[in-house]
């Protein structure tokens, strides 16, 4: 009696064994496809944020582009206008050129005008002290008592008022020389300003179109 009573025991502790076993061997596989749906759960997670990095990184770069090819349409068109621009002060200087070149010539013209009654001035108050030069009585500019070549009497008399006229014209021509040649100078600097900001376009009609 002994013996089957340790028997029954020995019996009943393997069937405890093996629920337990079977219980645990449950656990495992719980937790197995547990940590398999997490690691796929992290794989799936990783590559979303590899797609977000990417997508990321593909929306910065076609941003970059296109604040590029904005900024070269910008520029494009800048050195356009430039050179259009610089078409409109090639006119504008050669005017200026024009101008000057003109005023420059009037200017010459009343220089020698002045110089030419001026020098008749000269001549004619030459004459007019040689005609009271006296023998023997110094003259009246140098002191000396002999007159070898006195200046002969002409008909090149200037009057006042014809020198005073040519003085005026004169300095009427020479401020009109100094405009002139400043605003070629300005011409010169504005037509210089655009060609450099046109770049090539300056040498290119079509882009002055």
């Amino acid at each position: 009696r002994a013996e089957l009573t340790a028997l029954l025991r020995q019996a009943e502790a393997a069937s405890e064994a093996r629920q337990l076993n079977q219980r645990a061997s449950g656990l495992a596989d719980a937790a197995a496809a547990s940590l398999r749906q997490a690691s796929e759960a992290q794989a799936e997670r990783s590559q979303r944020k590899q797609t977000t990095a990417q997508r990321l990184q593909a929306a910065t770069t076609a941003r970059d582009q296109l604040a590029g090819l904005e900024q070269a349409a910008a520029t494009a068109q800048q050195r356009a206008q430039a050179a259009a621009g610089a078409v409109r002060a090639q006119q504008q200087r050669a005017q200026a050129v024009a101008q000057r070149q003109a005023a420059d010539l009037q200017l010459q013209q009343r220089t020698a005008i002045l110089q030419e009654l001026r020098r008749r001035q000269i001549s004619g108050m030459a004459a007019q002290l040689a005609g009271d030069l006296r023998d023997d009585a110094p003259c009246p500019v140098c002191g000396a008592l002999e007159h070898p070549a006195p200046a002969e009497p002409t008909d090149e008399s200037v009057s006042e008022q014809a020198l005073q006229t040519a003085e005026r014209d004169h300095a009427t021509a020479s401020e009109a020389a100094r405009m002139a040649a400043e605003a070629s100078a300005r011409a010169d600097a504005g037509l210089q300003a655009l060609q450099e900001q046109a770049g090539e376009a300056a040498s290119d009609p079509a882009a002055a179109a």
